[in-house]
């Protein structure tokens, strides 16, 4: 078996190791449309395609939400989030220009972490305040 850790061989869109500071960096490159340094390295018609709905979601618990191209889209607060193993998120909110990363310590033991249905409320406390 290859170990992908120390051999830095990924999967493409799962299997990553990375640190919250890189994982922002995904997040504003998304919000940035494809531009890092005033380059232009993601097409920004593929970001544009990635983040609407592509797929059709049957699943009970993320029914609510549109997939696009490894983005969840979350209407309610006009953003865009990946969710990887473990709870771990990288989510943009356009209209408030902002990018939030949320990671969970490697091995917890829930594959899951919080779920995508616990962290909008998050998000929306986050964007607008406390009640």
């Amino acid at each position: 078996m290859v170990d992908r850790l120390h051999n830095k061989v990924t999967y493409g869109p799962f299997g990553l190791y990375m640190i919250p500071r890189d994982l922002a960096k995904i997040g504003q490159l998304m919000l940035q449309n494809g531009v890092w340094k005033g380059q232009q390295i993601v097409s920004s018609e593929w970001i544009a395609a990635s983040t609407v709905k592509q797929v059709e979601m049957h699943e009970t618990d993320t029914k609510d939400f549109e997939y696009g191209y490894y983005w969840w889209i979350i209407p309610e607060i006009k953003a865009f989030t990946t969710w990887g193993h473990g709870g771990n998120y990288i989510t943009i909110i356009p209209d408030k220009n902002l990018v939030v990363v949320l990671t969970r310590f490697p091995n917890s033991g829930n594959a899951v972490g919080i779920h995508l249905t616990e962290f909008v409320p998050i998000l929306k406390t986050l964007i607008n305040g406390s009640s």
